[in-house]
């Protein structure tokens, strides 16, 4: 039976699973095609489209804050919602995919109105389902558009670039529309941001200064991880639970040499690191500094120094980075917080060619990074070339940190911190750096098979507020393991308390 579907005659259909596929038919061929979801405001949802190929067309997303729910598939873009394809399929299929939190008992209404050029009686025909593979391919085509060209050279000039790794808009559970978020990206001074929304890939956003990297959280049950650099936007299946497939899968199929994979605050209750699949291997860094106005911060930042140091003791080498995880309206801080939680809080720091997806992620992978809260540092290593996450040949037998804070005056937070300079994971040397004495250098000798040595920034109150990541000395081999069981042997071997 013909469902003449228009903004007076919506297609009805009652969405009782959390993941659920239909199919509709455009019995005359379209230019111009835009469809308008009507389900209630208390919903999480994504409505994800696809041709009878399989690829990913766009989709609508309901999150904590209204958004137009409409898509418009056309041969030439036409409005901030928008897919550019050619021609409009005469299949499409439909896969409606529901946060279990928001998920009603007995389910939920879902009206879906469309307007079409070239059509004077448009409609639609329900037709059987085809049966879909799962949306976890590898290499997935896609031709949505996007709108920052993520490879395009802002800049030639090989350098320190400040940036945030994470950070979420409207787009998934954010407060700031991705207009408002580029606005606060641009008084931030960043040069790079990556869009980290739950389980999609952010598209539509505006041409902006910021070099917008590409990127994804997936966020499991088990844990939360970021993927950087994706090349297409990944397709994501259902993540709540229900899923046959593991993280590491997921990770495995949507990874390539130019991707950075990160675990996001491992030990940021209730959003923790439990998973037991994911290897080491798949990983190359390890968020250790995050949404540090958020009330479990410090505690939980400081056992990811803490773990970060157990495993490089063993021979891991994972890189640190940090992420504001800012979810926040700029007005809107966290209860008893006094700054507010913002895109750049921490900056990750990334010595790069140029500012380009390629080169930050190449940098991102060699360690060549610090992190710091709203200080600016200048970070040397003698002899040069040597950079943080550099290993140090065997030839050479000591290096010299030289490190100086070039904006006491500006930082809103402490007029002194202490510098803390670790060898092995244990303190080597600190001094205590202001407006005054700004600047310090200390030599580490290069001794034992293997070793490595770093910087903390830390206030009176232990907090951290600044790290490099380790140079490093040495060959260790150790075995490829879960991550999840190394956190278990680190809570078991310090004896800390374990997860609840």
């Amino acid at each position: 039976m013909d469902l003449f579907i228009s903004p007076t005659h919506p297609y009805e259909r009652r969405i009782n699973k959390a993941v659920e596929t239909w199919c509709l038919h455009l019995p005359s061929p379209v230019s111009r095609l835009t469809l308008i979801l009507h389900i209630p405001k208390t919903i999480n949802a994504i409505l994800m489209l696809y041709d009878p190929e399989k690829n990913y067309l766009g989709e609508i997303m309901q999150g904590s804050h209204q958004q137009p729910l409409m898509i418009t598939l056309s041969a030439e873009p036409s409005c901030y919602f928008a897919s550019t394809v050619s021609p409009v399929p005469a299949f499409i299929c439909f896969r409606m995919l529901t946060d279990p939190a928001t998920f009603p008992v007995g389910g939920y209404p879902l009206n879906l109105s469309c307007l079409m050029d070239d059509a004077d009686h448009p409609h639609l025909i329900e037709k059987p389902t085809p049966m879909l593979s799962p949306l976890f391919l590898p290499n997935g085509s896609t031709s949505a558009s996007v709108g920052s060209d993520c490879s395009a050279t802002v800049s030639e000039k090989p350098r320190y670039y400040k940036g945030d790794l994470h950070g979420h808009t409207t787009l998934s559970d954010g407060s700031l529309t991705p207009q408002a978020a580029l606005s606060v990206l641009a008084q931030q001074k960043l040069d790079f941001m990556a869009f980290t929304e739950h389980n999609r890939v952010a598209q539509w956003f505006p041409l902006s200064s910021t070099h917008l990297i590409p990127s994804v959280e997936l966020t499991f049950q088990q844990g939360h991880v970021n993927i950087h650099g994706l090349s297409h936007p990944a397709i994501f299946d259902n993540l709540s639970g229900d899923s046959p497939f593991s993280l590491a899968d997921i990770v495995e199929w949507n990874t390539h040499p130019g991707t950075h994979v990160c675990v996001n605050h491992p030990f940021m209750e209730p959003w923790h690191f439990i998973d037991d699949t994911l290897l080491v291997s798949q990983v190359q860094s390890l968020e250790i500094l995050c949404d540090p106005t958020y009330a479990g911060a410090h505690t939980a930042n400081h056992l990811a120094v803490d773990f970060w140091d157990h495993l490089w003791n063993q021979g891991y080498r994972l890189y640190g980075v940090g992420g504001s995880d800012s979810h926040q309206l700029p007005s809107e801080p966290y209860e008893g917080a006094l700054l507010p939680s913002l895109f750049g809080d921490p900056a990750t720091h990334v010595a790069a060619r140029n500012l380009t997806t390629a080169s930050l992620i190449d940098g991102l992978q060699q360690g060549h990074s610090f992190v710091s809260r709203y200080i600016a540092l200048s970070v040397g290593l003698q002899p040069e070339p040597f950079l943080p996450g550099d290993r140090i040949p065997d030839t050479v037998k000591a290096v010299t940190w030289a490190v100086t804070v070039t904006n006491f005056e500006q930082s809103p937070v402490l007029p002194a911190y202490w510098a803390v300079v670790y060898l092995n994971g244990q303190p080597y040397h600190q001094q205590r750096l202001t407006a005054d004495q700004p600047s310090f250098e200390i030599t580490i000798p290069v001794t034992g098979d293997t070793g490595y040595s770093r910087i903390s920034l830390l206030d009176e109150q232990h907090t951290l507020h600044a790290f490099t990541n380790p140079v490093h000395w040495g060959h260790p081999h150790p075995p490829d393991r879960p991550l999840g069981h190394l956190i278990k042997e680190f809570f078991k071997r310090d004896q800390r308390r374990s997860f609840r």
